[in-house]
């Protein structure tokens, strides 16, 4: 969820320069994101708006957290620099669950009562690992995660007063 609206959305990076010599490099992708409407559908945004902006020879993408909660999105490029991009608004949501070694999916409510659900990887592109943790949108209000057992634990989010 790159905009903290509550909708996952689509971060993508690419391009392949190790092709034979009679068909050149495809190298056309400059990275691309795509926000999610939570209906299905993904519109996708310019690199100006969005500022992702990848156009090497991208191999991987994998996000961490920041010491303050933010997501850091790391990008390997084939025999080239890894990039590090910061998504600074993400810093400012609800509190980051982190998850035990066998959890598997969660169901997040959110506050107009609609649910999403998320699944839980080890990794998330070509020899990546992900940070074992579920970070959640602005609006949810609780989160129940179930391990590959089929047991749950709920996660209450809603502000106590």
């Amino acid at each position: 969820d790159v905009n903290q609206d509550g909708y996952l959305d689509i971060l993508a990076v690419g391009n392949n320069y190790a092709t034979e010599i009679a068909t050149g490099r495809y190298n056309a992708l400059n990275g691309l994101y795509l926000e999610g409407n939570g209906e299905g559908k993904f519109v996708p945004r310019s690199m100006n708006e969005s500022g992702w902006y990848v156009p090497g020879d991208a191999k991987g993408l994998t996000e961490l957290r920041g010491g303050k909660g933010e997501s850091v999105f790391l990008v390997t490029q084939n025999q080239d620099s890894l990039l590090v991009y910061t998504n600074l608004s993400s810093a400012e949501q609800n509190p980051v669950i982190q998850l035990q070694l066998l959890d598997s999916w969660a169901e997040v409510t959110l506050a107009d009562g609609s649910t999403i659900k998320q699944e839980f990887y080890y990794g998330s592109t070509y020899l990546s690992q992900v940070t074992r943790q579920i970070a959640m949108p602005h609006s949810a209000v609780s989160a129940t995660i179930y391990n590959f057992s089929g047991n749950n634990r709920v996660v209450n989010l809603a502000p106590t007063e």
